[in-house]
Protein backbone atom coordinates (compact mmCIF):
# COMPACT_ATOMS: atom_id res chain seq x y z
CA UNK A 1 0.00 0.00 0.00
CA UNK A 2 2.70 2.38 0.67
CA UNK A 3 4.00 1.90 -2.74
CA UNK A 4 0.60 3.02 -4.61
CA UNK A 5 0.43 5.93 -2.54
CA UNK A 6 4.22 7.39 -3.20
CA UNK A 7 3.79 8.10 -6.97
CA UNK A 8 -0.19 10.08 -6.33
CA UNK A 9 2.04 12.48 -3.56
CA UNK A 10 4.50 13.01 -6.03
CA UNK A 11 1.96 14.03 -8.90
CA UNK A 12 0.18 15.90 -6.86
CA UNK A 13 2.97 17.86 -5.50
CA UNK A 14 4.26 18.34 -9.00
CA UNK A 15 0.81 19.92 -9.92
CA UNK A 16 0.80 21.72 -6.94
CA UNK A 17 4.43 23.11 -7.86
CA UNK A 18 3.31 24.14 -11.50
CA UNK A 19 0.25 25.99 -10.29
CA UNK A 20 1.55 27.83 -8.19
CA UNK A 21 4.67 28.73 -10.07
CA UNK A 22 2.25 30.11 -13.04
CA UNK A 23 0.07 32.03 -10.40
CA UNK A 24 3.22 33.68 -8.79
CA UNK A 25 4.67 34.79 -12.49
CA UNK A 26 0.57 35.80 -13.49
CA UNK A 27 0.79 38.36 -10.06
CA UNK A 28 4.35 39.67 -10.52
CA UNK A 29 3.20 40.31 -14.46
CA UNK A 30 0.63 42.15 -13.38
CA UNK A 31 2.03 43.84 -10.38
CA UNK A 32 5.11 45.34 -12.95
CA UNK A 33 3.23 45.47 -15.95
CA UNK A 34 0.59 48.24 -14.65
CA UNK A 35 1.78 51.76 -14.12
CA UNK A 36 0.30 53.52 -11.42
CA UNK A 37 -2.37 56.06 -11.86
CA UNK A 38 -1.28 59.05 -10.05
CA UNK A 39 2.37 58.60 -12.07
CA UNK A 40 3.12 61.89 -13.95
CA UNK A 41 3.18 61.71 -17.76
CA UNK A 42 6.15 63.01 -19.59
CA UNK A 43 5.20 65.80 -21.92
CA UNK A 44 7.53 68.71 -23.27
CA UNK A 45 11.51 68.03 -22.72
CA UNK A 46 13.44 71.19 -21.74
CA UNK A 47 16.84 70.78 -21.90
CA UNK A 48 16.82 67.65 -21.06
CA UNK A 49 14.73 67.58 -18.41
CA UNK A 50 11.24 66.50 -18.70
CA UNK A 51 8.36 68.50 -17.94
CA UNK A 52 5.64 67.77 -14.85
CA UNK A 53 8.04 64.88 -13.38
CA UNK A 54 8.97 65.49 -9.94
CA UNK A 55 12.14 64.08 -8.97
CA UNK A 56 13.44 62.76 -5.69
CA UNK A 57 15.89 65.55 -4.71
CA UNK A 58 15.12 68.09 -1.81
CA UNK A 59 16.85 71.42 -2.23
CA UNK A 60 18.85 72.32 1.01
CA UNK A 61 18.14 75.46 0.31
CA UNK A 62 14.33 75.57 0.57
CA UNK A 63 13.99 72.36 1.63
CA UNK A 64 11.07 71.12 -0.95
CA UNK A 65 11.28 68.29 -3.22
CA UNK A 66 12.64 69.87 -6.68
CA UNK A 67 10.62 69.86 -9.82
CA UNK A 68 11.62 69.80 -13.53
CA UNK A 69 9.77 72.65 -16.01
CA UNK A 70 9.70 76.51 -15.51
CA UNK A 71 7.05 78.90 -13.66
CA UNK A 72 6.52 82.28 -15.36
CA UNK A 73 5.53 85.10 -12.86
CA UNK A 74 3.40 87.76 -13.70
CA UNK A 75 2.01 90.20 -10.39
CA UNK A 76 -1.02 92.49 -10.62
CA UNK A 77 -3.14 94.82 -9.04
CA UNK A 78 -6.07 93.58 -8.00
CA UNK A 79 -7.82 90.84 -5.35
CA UNK A 80 -10.38 89.32 -7.71
CA UNK A 81 -9.63 85.17 -7.82
CA UNK A 82 -11.96 82.80 -9.98
CA UNK A 83 -13.83 81.17 -7.69
CA UNK A 84 -14.22 77.60 -9.93
CA UNK A 85 -10.52 76.26 -8.66
CA UNK A 86 -8.56 74.42 -6.23
CA UNK A 87 -7.96 76.29 -2.96
CA UNK A 88 -4.70 75.94 -1.46
CA UNK A 89 -5.55 78.51 0.89
CA UNK A 90 -8.97 79.70 1.88
CA UNK A 91 -9.06 83.27 1.58
CA UNK A 92 -7.78 84.06 5.81
CA UNK A 93 -7.10 87.01 7.81
CA UNK A 94 -4.36 86.97 9.23
CA UNK A 95 -3.11 89.44 12.42
CA UNK A 96 0.15 89.63 14.73
CA UNK A 97 3.80 89.89 14.98
CA UNK A 98 5.64 87.49 12.70
CA UNK A 99 5.47 85.85 9.69
CA UNK A 100 3.27 83.43 7.73
CA UNK A 101 4.44 80.42 6.08
CA UNK A 102 2.19 78.07 4.16
CA UNK A 103 3.53 74.92 1.88
CA UNK A 104 1.42 73.22 -1.02
CA UNK A 105 1.58 71.30 -4.00
CA UNK A 106 -0.01 71.97 -7.41
CA UNK A 107 -0.62 69.29 -9.94
CA UNK A 108 -1.20 69.72 -13.12
CA UNK A 109 -4.83 67.75 -13.45
CA UNK A 110 -6.33 70.77 -11.53
CA UNK A 111 -5.49 74.14 -13.72
CA UNK A 112 -3.22 75.63 -15.68
CA UNK A 113 -2.57 78.86 -13.45
CA UNK A 114 -1.98 79.27 -9.88
CA UNK A 115 -3.04 82.54 -8.38
CA UNK A 116 -2.04 84.39 -4.56
CA UNK A 117 -3.58 87.06 -3.56
CA UNK A 118 -2.78 89.26 -0.54
CA UNK A 119 -4.15 91.98 0.93
CA UNK A 120 -2.58 94.57 3.00
CA UNK A 121 -5.07 95.86 5.47
CA UNK A 122 -3.00 97.26 7.94
CA UNK A 123 -3.11 101.41 8.15
CA UNK A 124 0.81 101.53 8.11
CA UNK A 125 3.78 99.42 6.86
CA UNK A 126 4.64 97.09 3.93
CA UNK A 127 4.38 93.11 4.20
CA UNK A 128 6.84 91.62 1.40
CA UNK A 129 5.80 88.18 0.07
CA UNK A 130 8.06 85.68 -1.27
CA UNK A 131 7.12 82.37 -3.24
CA UNK A 132 9.16 79.40 -3.73
CA UNK A 133 8.79 76.34 -6.17
CA UNK A 134 10.59 73.67 -5.75
CA UNK A 135 14.23 75.28 -5.48
CA UNK A 136 13.35 78.31 -7.37
CA UNK A 137 12.90 81.42 -4.91
CA UNK A 138 10.63 84.00 -7.10
CA UNK A 139 11.79 87.02 -4.94
CA UNK A 140 9.79 89.26 -2.38
CA UNK A 141 7.36 91.90 -3.48
CA UNK A 142 6.04 94.48 -1.52
CA UNK A 143 2.33 94.95 -1.03
CA UNK A 144 2.12 98.46 1.04
CA UNK A 145 -0.51 99.14 3.34
CA UNK A 146 -4.67 99.50 2.09
CA UNK A 147 -2.70 97.90 -0.99
CA UNK A 148 -3.64 94.42 -2.53
CA UNK A 149 -1.50 92.24 -5.21
CA UNK A 150 -2.50 89.10 -6.83
CA UNK A 151 1.01 86.78 -7.88
CA UNK A 152 0.12 84.60 -10.67
CA UNK A 153 1.97 81.54 -12.17
CA UNK A 154 2.02 79.58 -15.70
CA UNK A 155 4.19 77.12 -16.80
CA UNK A 156 6.40 77.43 -19.59
CA UNK A 157 5.38 75.24 -21.54
CA UNK A 158 1.27 75.82 -21.07
CA UNK A 159 0.88 72.51 -19.58
CA UNK A 160 -0.69 72.35 -16.14
CA UNK A 161 0.92 74.04 -13.29
CA UNK A 162 2.71 72.05 -11.24
CA UNK A 163 5.24 71.61 -8.17
CA UNK A 164 5.71 72.24 -4.44
CA UNK A 165 5.27 75.36 -3.18
CA UNK A 166 5.97 77.75 -0.43
CA UNK A 167 4.34 81.38 0.73
CA UNK A 168 5.96 83.34 3.19
CA UNK A 169 4.64 86.70 4.72
CA UNK A 170 6.75 89.30 6.70
CA UNK A 171 7.93 92.67 7.05
CA UNK A 172 11.48 94.64 7.20
CA UNK A 173 10.73 96.79 10.36
CA UNK A 174 8.67 94.12 12.52
CA UNK A 175 6.00 95.97 12.44
CA UNK A 176 2.18 94.42 13.82
CA UNK A 177 0.60 92.58 10.47
CA UNK A 178 -2.87 92.78 9.22
CA UNK A 179 -3.57 90.89 6.14
CA UNK A 180 -5.44 88.43 3.88
CA UNK A 181 -4.13 85.76 1.86
CA UNK A 182 -6.01 83.23 -0.65
CA UNK A 183 -3.93 80.75 -3.09
CA UNK A 184 -6.21 79.20 -5.89
CA UNK A 185 -4.92 76.89 -9.27
CA UNK A 186 -7.72 76.64 -11.45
Amino acid sequence: MPEATNPMRKKWFRNYVIVMTAAIAILLALLFAKEPADTPKETVETEGIPANTVTADISAKTGLRETAGEALEMVSQGDTLSQDGVYFIRDSRERGNGGFKNFFTTVPECGEELNIRIINNGSSGIIIVNVTRGSHEYGFVDVKAGQSITRTFHMADGSGISGEWKVYLTTQDGHETDFNIAAEQH
